[in-house]
């Protein structure tokens, strides 16, 4: 279970997950689920590879010009009143 710094962050997967939940988790917590892949690799593709992790990274020292280019899942806030003209071009071309 992770609390993120929102509460809407993390929403949804809160109310899909209400099963996973016990009287101890508080109710802000989001589950963080594993993922396992599993992909070929080597010459001849002959050996598999079981790969299980939880998708988290941290990525607060991330600024949206460091991050481009990047394959992720974003959320973005645009909430501010910092006056940075078009960074959301920046950010939604990740």
């Amino acid at each position: 279970m992770v609390q993120f710094d929102h509460s809407d962050i993390g929403e949804n997967t809160r109310k899909e997950n209400r099963h996973l939940y016990t009287s101890n988790a508080c109710p802000d917590w989001t589950p963080i689920k594993p993922i396992t892949i599993q992909f070929a690799v080597g010459r001849n593709r002959t050996a598999q590879v079981l790969r299980k992790r939880f998708p988290l990274r941290p990525a607060a020292a991330r600024t949206i010009h460091r991050s481009q280019g990047d394959t992720e899942t974003v959320v973005a806030n645009f909430e501010t009143r910092r006056a940075f003209p078009h960074i959301h071009y920046v950010s939604l071309s990740i």
